[in-house]
């Protein structure tokens, strides 16, 4: 799912953008507008197209699919205030299987982010595109050491609502795609479901993230991501335990 492409364009375009791949996620241009004020590089954050697929980032993405695969499997099997533990030894028959088909998602949702960066990087302004494509994690520290725990946590609001669009908008392309594959007949109330699902997440995460930097400026920013991220999941996957049994 991962799409290389190459976009050529003249060196003399007022865009320093213009003069590189959208592609490349570190290419140092001398123009001198891809730098900031504190001369640092604007796009510095922006990850590399297979990056997420380097072994290390995969063995991580698997972790995320087996919390993901799990969250909804332990609600599944939560009777009132107990935990059903036949229940639960049912729901993990199959969790290798689910876990996999998990991580396969996650990576091509990371994919089609890279692909949605590229774009971008293409047709948005500079500060626009450098707002997109920002690591939330490396955004927190930078701030909390200009600012301020308390004034990252603040600006972090904004960071995080720009840094998480294009994020769950691959998500639900994705998400959106499956439902298309499996329920033609009633993906209408499917697709309701699934905004309803990615808008809490993306509401939580943003919340999450700009909490956690207040908590501690870099895990506690990813720590943050990651609630509002398994919140949206567990909505998700809630609805489709709901579906499967009527």
């Amino acid at each position: 799912m991962v799409l290389v492409g190459v976009f050529l364009a003249s060196s003399s375009s007022p865009r320093s953008l213009r003069s590189f791949s959208p592609f490349a996620a570190s290419t140092v241009d001398p123009h001198p507008i891809m730098l900031n004020p504190r001369k640092r590089d604007v796009m510095a954050d922006r990850k590399g197209p297979f990056e997420h697929l380097r072994v290390r980032n995969v063995v991580i993405a698997g972790m995320q699919a087996c919390a993901f695969t799990a969250a909804p499997m332990l609600a599944a099997a939560q009777d009132e205030d107990e935990l059903d533990m036949d229940k639960l030894r049912s729901e993990f028959v199959d969790f290798p299987c689910r876990a996999l088909k998990m991580l396969c998602r996650v990576l091509s949702c990371t994919s089609l982010k890279r692909i949605l960066e590229a774009v971008c990087v293409r047709l948005c302004s500079l500060k626009t595109a450098a707002r997109l494509v920002k690591d939330p994690a490396k955004s927190a520290v930078r701030k909390a050491l200009r600012g301020g725990r308390l004034l990252a946590s603040a600006k972090m609001l904004r960071t995080a609502a720009y840094s998480n669009c294009l994020t769950y908008a691959a998500n639900f392309i994705v998400e959106e795609l499956l439902l298309l594959w499996h329920y033609k007949a009633d993906l209408r109330r499917q697709t309701r479901g699934l905004l309803l699902g990615f808008g809490t997440a993306y509401a939580c995460c943003t919340a999450g993230i700009a909490s956690g930097t207040f908590v501690k400026p870099g895990w506690g920013t990813v720590l943050g991501a990651a609630f509002g991220d398994i919140t949206g999941i567990l909505i998700l996957e809630q609805q489709h335990y709901n579906r499967d049994s009527s």
